[in-house]
């Protein structure tokens, strides 16, 4: 079972608050609730969490900590600085409102205040040479980069986080002029995104570094947050779609109809597990299964995403959250239950393409860790039929083999999909199959009997 944003009979129209696993749709894993607040936005330090709300920064670690009153906008990477003694200090450095360098600095203990940054290189009058306004920032060969949004990338000297001579930049052009839109470090070379195509940064210094294009046929990189990686892969939003990077065929064939116009606003992350990868974009939250493929849709208000060292997190109107596991609800600021409405449509199949057809009956397999109900309606001839509810519960069967824990030997056991046989006995043209449920199950598949008439 796949979904796909195009008429493909036997895949999903629909598959909202579910994953794709091998061989089953899997209920998504359940939120925790953070923060209870509009977010406006929110990148990871290490893991703790700095977010705007209302028009200020705020840190937040357990606990929310103000660090600026006034802010406007939120890109951001860490930077281990040299200070005074050969001592380095943990920071992270961000844009403010039209790409104002900050930073701020770790431990909590003795967190300072938010320093705007000026260029410690003077002219002759002793003036700072201004630090280049920004779109994007982040931290490679010890330098802090920025991206100007037009066609060059500056960079400070190395390890002197403060100073940026004007002639240290780098210009991107491929005769499309357009514009730098993020950079992004992966281990030994630096990634440049434009509009229409990414490039590389190699070498260690101003007198090596090299700049080679690796995309082509207008493949770029559509904003600051539209790239992800995790060390061994890195992924990227175009105007084509999402691609893993050194690919010339996207990822989102099947779900094309999302990536029909470009999203400067788009975001991609990866999960902790590197099995699946988050896609916001114009507003809808799709996650692609890396291993085994297919695509689904979370049926959730987000405005970004962010990731720390061990958690994924979307946020938002209803504030900042972070997915816990599987077989878990929804869970808010106080401790409530939120139960997770999922639901998987088939598109329509015309089972006898000389007439009507009856629907006998449907064979659906499912699994669920609790007692739990699932509605199965076929959807006929474009109507709701008659929905038909029925149980799901554990079927646990041992597997033969023991795991050794500190209360002794105890057997491994799996959990075997139920089966259940729904007769149907209604009559149409075209058909679709639709199931739902509020608490974690497990699709394995569903099987309709039909016959002609």
């Amino acid at each position: 079972m796949k979904l796909t944003s195009k008429f493909t009979p036997g895949a999903l129209k629909s598959a909202n608050n579910v994953l794709i696993k091998q061989g089953s749709v899997n209920t998504r894993c359940g939120a925790l609730q953070l923060i209870d607040a509009t977010i406006e936005h929110a990148v990871a330090w290490l893991d703790f969490m700095i977010y705007e709300s209302n028009n200020k920064l705020n840190l937040y670690d357990g606990t929310s900590y103000l660090l600026m009153d006034t802010f406007g906008k939120l890109s951001g990477c860490t930077f281990s600085a040299f200070t005074t003694n050969g001592e380095r200090q943990n920071r992270f450095y961000f844009l403010n409102k039209g790409g104002v360098l900050n930073y701020s600095s770790l431990p909590l203990a003795q967190l300072s205040e938010v320093v705007t940054v000026s260029n410690s290189l003077k002219d002759e009058i002793d003036v700072s040479y201004p630090i280049p306004d920004a779109v994007d920032i982040c931290t490679w060969r010890d330098r802090i980069w920025l991206a100007d949004g037009h066609s060059r990338v500056y960079h400070s000297g190395y390890q002197k986080q403060h100073e940026f001579d004007p002639l240290d930049s780098l210009e991107f052009q491929t005769g499309f002029g357009d514009n730098t839109t993020c950079i992004r470090p992966d281990g030994d070379r630096l990634l440049v995104g434009t509009q229409h195509s990414i490039w590389q940064v190699t070498g260690t210094s101003r007198n090596n570094w090299q700049r080679d294009q690796i995309s082509g046929d207008g493949i770029g990189i559509v904003g600051p947050n539209a790239i992800a990686n995790d060390g061994s892969r890195t992924f990227h939003v175009s105007r084509q779609g999402v691609f893993l990077l050194g690919n010339e065929k996207p990822l989102s064939e099947e779900v094309a109809d999302f990536f029909t116009t470009p999203d400067e606003n788009a975001q991609i992350e990866l999960d902790p597990t590197g099995e699946f990868l988050y896609v916001l974009i114009h507003g809808s939250l799709l996650v692609f299964n890396i291993w085994y493929g297919g695509w689904s849709l979370l049926d959730l208000e987000v405005k970004g995403l962010l990731r720390t060292t061990s958690q994924l997190g979307f946020y938002g109107d209803s504030g900042l959250w972070v997915f816990t596991r599987e077989g878990q609800p929804d869970i808010d600021i106080l401790g409530h239950d939120q139960p997770i409405d999922w639901n998987v449509e088939s598109w329509p199949e015309t089972p006898n393409s000389r007439g009507r057809s009856r629907l006998d009956d449907i064979a659906i397999q499912a699994a669920s860790a609790q007692d739990t109900d699932i509605v199965y309606t076929a959807i006929i001839d474009k109507q709701l039929d008659e929905s038909h509810t029925f149980n799901v519960f554990p079927k646990l069967t041992q597997n033969g083999t023991q795991l050794d824990t500190w209360s002794g030997l105890i057997e491994k056991r799996r959990q075997d999909p139920v089966s259940v046989n729904l007769p149907i006995y209604e009559a149409g043209h075209s058909f679709s199959h639709l199931l739902s449920g509020q608490v974690f199950t497990i699709i394995y598949g569903f099987s309709p009997n039909f016959k002609g008439i």
